[in-house]
């Protein structure tokens, strides 16, 4: 048998899109056709007997992938002493879900604690969307000239190495991860303090970036 003709109609998304061509088994439509429904007649595509094709159809200008809609194909196929053969078939392509965009509130500090030499706290993102932490703020009491903040870590990063003596303590440039539904360890280490447990107030400002959206700041603060 031999396929005729083809009647697709598509879900026109955007005025840019359009049919680029038709397959099958060889390209038999080389388009471009803005408007649906899509109507090739004539054509002459053999397809023998106990035989499979895959019929295939590409657009361009589409304003995204995977593209939605509602398409339906119609195929003619010439049979010769019997006529002709009509197939039809309809596809729904649902829409997806977007990912909700974040919500600051969502994203805080549980708990802040002092521990030893050592200031920690944990972090919840319960965004669906993961945030970078970029900027750090630590203020903190100088107890000794000696004093200084040795490191800072989140979760399994150290991002800063050290050695600052004067607070505050501020880190640019960074990017660590706190995926979205998880939590997170943010710790410092002082070294030179002249006493442990350390005392004072520490004061910590995070300021997380959801890319393509923006950022949040997340503080809280600790007095030993």
């Amino acid at each position: 048998m031999t396929l005729t003709d083809t009647a697709f109609i598509w879900t026109e998304l955007s005025d840019s899109m359009f049919v680029d061509w038709f397959q099958f088994g060889v390209q038999y439509y080389n388009g471009d056709d803005n408007s649906s429904p899509t109507v090739v007649t004539g054509s002459s595509v053999a397809f023998a007997g106990s035989s499979s094709k895959t019929w295939r159809i590409d657009f361009d200008g589409e304003p995204y992938e995977p593209i939605t809609g509602i398409f339906t194909q119609t195929i003619t196929f010439d049979v010769p002493g019997a006529g002709t053969c009509v197939v039809s078939e309809s596809l729904v392509a649902a829409t997806l879900s977007p990912t909700p965009s974040p919500n600051c509130a969502d994203i805080y500090i549980s708990n802040i604690w002092i521990i030893g030499d050592d200031v920690r706290a944990t972090v919840v993102n319960n965004n669906l969307s993961t945030g970078n932490l970029t900027t750090p703020d630590f203020v903190w009491t100088e107890l000794s000239g000696s004093m200084r903040v040795d490191y800072f870590r989140f979760g399994a990063s150290q991002y800063y190495n050290g050695d600052d003596y004067d607070s505050p303590t501020n880190v640019t440039g960074s990017s660590v991860a706190l995926s979205g539904g998880s939590s997170a360890e943010w710790r410092t280490d002082f070294d030179g303090e002249p006493f442990e447990p350390i005392t004072g107030t520490c004061s910590l400002t995070l300021t997380f970036d959801f890319s393509g959206w923006g950022t949040c700041v997340v503080s809280d603060s600790v007095s030993g």
